[in-house]
């Protein structure tokens, strides 16, 4: 199946979702990717448990970067996906559509070097917070711990992440903040097409809205979108208080 227009097929599925279907194209996928592998096609079909209900599509905000390809997040109502939706259930993930089909990007190194190689553009024409909220999405959340990007030193000294409106706010330890804070750095990408490109920037990283780890990546592209990454941790509690939120 070849897809002409993955951005209006992507509006499409998520018009279908918003009136309470499952698009047949990503529940396919779904089952074929989550459904096991025990017997044939039509003996799971039967026997599967599972229940591959997608309840909403979000896009990914990639600032009109990804033209022949689409990026967008994807909630189940079974535990198929990555993250867990805390209270209420359910998981998340992160999905790409391109002229060859679905692709699911978590942990999927080679897709999502797939899906750069695909639009065949400079990575410097990707805004660099762009390219680091997918780096650290894809390839940087382990189920519910997860990332947040950090623009500036000052970001990090006023934190308010998600959940700022319940359980009180952050408090930077500012011992911590004040030993790394020369370390800090916004989210820069540099290079070229003849030599690759280094991207650079900080997050937090933790549990939920507990993210105290704070970190400093590097991520090589090679001219062939190849990627390698690696990492500091600069502080391993970087907040005196984050807020006081249970599930």
């Amino acid at each position: 199946m070849s897809i002409s227009n993955p951005r209006q097929t992507v509006k499409d599925m998520t018009a279908q979702v918003e009136k309470g279907q499952t698009p047949a194209l990503l529940e396919q996928f779904l089952r074929e990717t989550f459904g096991g592998s025990v017997g044939g096609w039509f003996s799971r079909w039967l026997s599967d448990p599972r229940t591959y209900e997608v309840c909403r599509i979000t896009p990914f905000e990639d600032g009109g970067f990804f033209r022949r390809s689409c990026v967008f997040e994807v909630f189940a109502r079974d535990h198929l996906l990555e993250g867990t939706v805390l209270p209420s259930g359910g998981t998340f993930g992160l999905f790409s559509l391109d002229a060859d089909g679905l692709h699911y990007l978590n942990h999927r190194r080679e897709d999502v070097e797939k899906l750069l190689r695909g639009e065949e553009r400079a990575l410097n024409e990707c805004a660099a917070t762009v390219l680091a909220s997918l780096v650290v999405e894809a390839l940087g959340r382990e189920r519910n711990h997860s990332h947040a990007l950090l623009e500036s030193p000052d970001q990090l000294a006023n934190f308010k992440g998600e959940l700022q409106e319940f359980g009180g706010g952050y408090k930077v330890n500012v011992r911590e903040f004040d030993r790394v804070r020369a370390r800090i750095v916004g989210p820069s990408l540099s290079g070229d097409t003849g030599s690759g490109w280094l991207l650079e920037f900080c997050t937090v990283f933790g549990w939920m809205h507990e993210k105290q780890k704070l970190i400093r990546h590097r991520c090589r592209f090679a001219p062939d979108f190849r990627i390698e990454c690696d990492k500091d941790v600069l502080s391993n509690k970087i907040f005196k208080r984050t807020p006081g939120v249970r599930y």
